[in-house]
């Protein structure tokens, strides 16, 4: 089979693909028009390459990403509307967002105005947080919980629509308490976001995601990542033994409510957090409540639409061009308009919302600066850790001091084991094949092409605040499936 081949993108006969959107090591994404007799919809078309789907465990990664992604309907989490199998490759048909991935909007605030407004950073986490609760709070058939852990939140999975609209994605290396899969001791996701006790492979719960909300709000306050630009060791070392910086320490002038937030959500032991994500939303909706403007899905829509016109503009007009040709132009249009993410011009009122949410730092509503990097529909898969084998003997080193040190006055907690893993791994050797290809990221359907660290990687063109210092191995090849009932998700 030639290369070409390997890696073409199954055809279900329901599907017609319009565009690609992007590809990852694992998988590809594409815009498809979904045809059912009369119904029609848009959606986003995500298919595992030929040589993944041989592999077991990314086959189980992929699944119960499906299922998951199909079980939550919320509007603040990407939905899958069905999944199977074609020509041995397994694809999830899901729900098509235009926008872009909160870590470039982060980056593209700080470098053209300084960085998001309090209030919008408080209205865009309140959303996040409402999806995740949605998620933790998920129970099987019979009512059972089902005890999801998202394991990777952050700025890359979160996808902020040009309409205004708030979405969790990758629910791929999503923790369930009726999995079996995690091998003892694999640390899933990234180190920037990760919580002590996952960077520990202790057992984790719904607070350890707040943790990583936690860094997400300093992030987002601070214009800078809250761990600053160290490596993933030093990241490895700091998580093992040090506090987590504090908002209130580096952004003196952050509002006092959001401070305090953001430390209760980085508290270095969990039962110091919020008990849950639907606390965490209620804090920050109270903070809105206190500001004047507020904030809401109209000024969010309006910061997305002055900051990513141009890009709006442009995948408005891929999708016009991809339709010319396959439905008349009323069904085109009526095609459009069903698209949740739809996105339209300012309103006055909206520009004049801008106006007042704006950072003094400069910039206009109408302004439409060149994009400062070339946005694709859907990223490759956000690079998870991969350390050097030295490297990673050096944090193993500084964490296990630690665990030696709690020995001696109680019982070491037990590694979470009850996770499904994909391949990429944290802590990985560099030659780990897996720690660079994970579908899971390529869910977003709209999100921009960003390096690994995009929103804190750049220098900041006007600051307006302070500024801190400073895998598995593969199974064999499974069977050819021509059919996958699809209620197993």
């Amino acid at each position: 089979m030639s290369p070409e081949a390997s890696t073409a993108a199954p055809r279900p006969e329901r599907y017609r693909v319009l565009f690609p959107l992007g590809r990852g090591g694992m998988g590809s994404v594409e815009v498809a028009l979904e045809e059912q007799g009369a119904f029609r919809r848009i959606v986003a078309l995500k298919t595992m390459l030929t040589e993944a789907s041989r592999d077991q465990r990314q086959q189980e990664m992929f699944l119960r990403e499906a299922r998951l992604a199909r079980m939550l309907n919320h509007p603040n989490v990407v939905h899958a509307f069905a999944a199977g199998a074609e020509e041995e490759r397994l694809y999830i048909c899901m729900e098509y967002v235009e926008g872009t991935s909160l870590s470039l909007l982060l980056a593209r605030a700080r470098d053209l105005e300084g960085g998001l407004p309090p209030a919008l950073t408080a209205y865009l986490l309140a959303e996040l947080c409402d999806g995740l609760h949605a998620a933790h709070e998920l129970r099987d058939e019979e009512g059972k919980s089902l005890g999801v852990v998202h394991r990777d939140v952050s700025p890359h999975n979160v996808m902020v629509a040009y309409s205004g609209h708030v979405k969790v994605l990758d629910f791929g290396i999503a923790k369930i308490d009726e999995s079996k899969l995690t091998h003892t001791g694999e640390v899933k996701g990234k180190t920037a976001y990760m919580a002590p006790e996952q960077a520990l492979g202790e057992e984790l719960d719904r607070r350890s995601d707040l943790f990583a909300v936690g860094a997400i709000l300093y992030e987002c306050v601070a214009a800078v990542r809250m761990w600053g630009p160290g490596s993933d060791v030093e990241v490895m070392r700091r998580l093992a033994l040090d506090e987590a910086p504090r908002l209130a320490d580096t952004v003196p002038d952050a509002p006092k409510e959001l401070a305090e937030l953001q430390a209760r959500l980085v508290a270095r032991d969990p039962s110091g957090r919020p008990a849950t994500a639907a606390e965490v939303a209620d804090a920050l909706r109270r903070y809105l409540a206190t500001c004047s403007p507020r904030a809401d899905e109209a000024a969010l829509r309006a910061t997305m639409q002055r900051l990513f016109e141009l890009e709006a503009a442009q995948r408005r007009h891929q999708l016009t061009r991809a339709l010319e040709g396959v439905v008349d132009r009323a069904g085109a249009d009526a095609l459009k308009k069903s698209l949740s993410t739809a996105t339209a011009p300012l309103s006055d009122s909206e520009r004049r919302m801008l106006a007042a949410l704006r950072p003094r730092t400069g910039g206009s509503p109408e302004a439409s600066a060149t994009p400062l990097e070339v946005e694709a529909s859907v990223p490759p898969p956000p690079r998870r850790s991969a350390l050097p084998l030295a490297a990673t003997v050096a944090a193993l080193v500084a964490v296990g001091a630690l665990l030696f040190a709690r020995m001696s006055s109680s019982s070491p907690a037990e590694p979470e084991v009850n996770a499904v893993d994909p391949p990429p791994v944290t802590t990985a050797t560099a030659d780990t094949p897996a720690a660079t290809s994970t579908a899971p990221a390529t869910t977003s359907p709209a999100a921009a092409v960003t390096p690994e660290g995009g929103a804190a990687q750049r220098p900041r063109a006007a600051p307006a605040r302070p500024r801190p210092q400073g895998a598995a191995a593969p199974s064999s090849p499974s069977p050819a499936r021509p059919e996958i009932d699809t209620r197993a998700f």
